[in-house]
């Protein structure tokens, strides 16, 4: 019986789905894609104008082959600078050194204190370090000289120019983009209860033209979607099978272990809480909330491992608002 002087909340229209059983299915094939082990923009190592390239978009190149060249003014002028620092600094050392040598032959005749001994000897130290500097500089500035040409760090394609002819380009700055076409994996979501399960040693893939292959089991990710209740599975392509393109979407047959039937809701009923999953029940026109235990997700629906039985109803829309006991109505209520 309602509670005088308090309104009882209007019943709410929903959908519901029937809870059900299903046979186990002893494989699933698993949308996956083709990942490049090697992919992403191509950064300049040091600053100047574009004065050959960047290669076209399309064009397969080679480790070490130049994407696009620089001015390289910059660089010579550091280059040429830092040749004549060395230079100074060996004719300064030179000096240095003589004038300690002839204060230490001095010494012998007692015609120089120590004090004037002990500060040409410092000063030898002092170039030997300036010298070692100028060497570190030229170095530098022979290395950076050297960056004037952007070299294919991989084998792969280009995909992207990220700059131009004319153009002028600083330090770090991407200038083209490229993935490598020689080193692939497949990437898979897989159920977690098939992957704790285990896995065998390879897959088959099959491609959207009909292609299809082997690809061996290298690694389970160890980390899960919790939505999904799925864990990323890395496969390595034979490499005597069909030709993959970067980022393609493959199907892998997964082959799972369990066979039993199994009772399964679907993805829709199921609401994320703090202290879990539930949904809401249609019991005698109101909105039961009950907790549930689920398992893998088997396409659009999941398997219940506790809290449900086969033939309730669960609603699957309308669910995100519904409070514990609320009146429903949904097509085909008695």
């Amino acid at each position: 019986m309602a509670t005088p002087g308090l309104a009882q909340p209007p019943a709410a229209l929903v959908q519901v789905d029937a809870v059900r059983t299903e046979p186990g299915q002893r494989e699933l094939r698993a949308v996956g894609q083709v990942v490049p082990e090697q992919a992403g923009p191509i950064a300049a190592r040091t600053l100047g104008t574009v004065v050959e390239g960047p290669l076209p978009v399309g064009t397969r190149v080679e480790t070490g082959d130049v994407l696009l060249r620089l001015d390289g003014l910059t660089q010579r002028a550091n280059l040429a600078e830092a040749e004549a620092l060395l230079a100074q600094a060996d004719a300064e050392l030179a000096l240095a050194l003589a004038q300690r040598d002839r204060a230490r032959k001095l010494r012998q005749t007692r015609a120089i204190d120590e004090a004037t001994i002990e500060q040409r000897e410092q000063e030898a130290e002092a170039a030997r370090a300036r010298r070692m500097k100028a060497r570190v500089d030229l170095e530098r500035a022979r290395t950076d000289n050297g960056f004037v040409s952007v070299q294919a760090p991989f084998a792969g394609v280009i995909t992207a120019q990220r700059t131009n002819l004319g153009a002028y380009v600083n330090r770090g700055e991407p200038v083209v983009e490229m993935v490598g076409a020689q080193s692939l994996w497949i990437e898979v979501a897989v159920p977690s209860a098939v992957a704790v399960d285990g896995l065998p040693e390879s897959l088959s893939w099959f491609g959207d033209s009909g292609e299809q292959g082997e690809a061996q089991v290298y690694a389970l990710l160890p980390t899960e979607n919790p939505n999904a209740r799925s864990r990323t599975l890395r496969l390595r392509p034979n490499g005597d099978g069909p030709t993959l393109l970067p980022y393609a979407p493959v199907e892998v047959l997964v082959r799972a272990a369990n066979e039993d039937t199994r009772l399964s809701v679907h993805k829709d009923a199921v609401v994320r809480t703090l202290d879990g999953p539930v949904v809401f029940v249609a019991d005698n026109g109101s909105a039961q909330r009950r907790p549930v235990s689920l398992g893998a997700a088997v396409g659009s629906r999941l398997v219940v491992i506790d809290g449900l039985e086969a033939g309730e109803l669960v609603v699957v829309r309308g669910n995100e608002r519904l409070r514990p006991g609320q009146p429903i109505r949904y097509p085909g209520a008695g």
